[in-house]
């Protein structure tokens, strides 16, 4: 039995190696398995991410294309001028009044050192000009019709009050 009882723990132990060879087998399987996985996790985090920044690239250039148009969205125009005599010498300090036919309001502005005027923030409409100065005869412009942006140049000339 001497002889038996050596080989059943011969066959015992090499039972236990072979169980630890084949535990460390698993074990490195699922090293390299979980490897794999953490590659594809970070290849699809890294994917996110570029994708992530794209995104908000493209976002942001749609937020500033469309905020150029909402500025440009005004209804506003302005008239400007200038207010001369028949000689075309300048004539600063003349009032340049500006009337408007659809609601009957009047805003008036003084001509500066180099006869220029400047009426900003008009809304669109039908206006008549007015200039007025000492000394010289009023100026009328009617039939004025300013559009929503736009810049109209008026030139004034004033002749001598007889």
């Amino acid at each position: 039995m001497n002889a038996n009882q050596t080989s059943a723990e011969e066959l015992h132990t090499l039972a236990i190696a072979l169980l630890r060879v084949q535990q460390t087998r698993q074990w490195l399987r699922d090293v390299e398995t979980s490897r794999e996985k953490r590659r594809q996790i970070s290849r699809t985090n890294g994917v996110r991410y570029r994708f992530g920044i794209a995104g908000i690239a493209i976002a942001i250039l749609v937020l500033l294309l469309c905020a150029s148009r909402c500025f440009g969205q005004s209804t506003f125009g302005s008239i400007r001028g200038t207010v001369q005599d028949a000689s075309g010498a300048v004539i600063p300090g003349a009032q340049v009044a500006l009337h408007n036919l659809d609601e009957n309001t009047d805003r008036t502005v003084t001509s500066d050192d180099s006869g220029n005027y400047v009426l900003e923030n008009v809304q669109a409409g039908k206006y008549r000009l007015r200039a007025s100065h000492n000394g010289l005869a009023d100026t009328e412009l009617d039939g004025i019709t300013l559009a929503a942006r736009q810049d109209l140049r008026l030139p004034l000339t004033m002749k001598v009050a007889a």
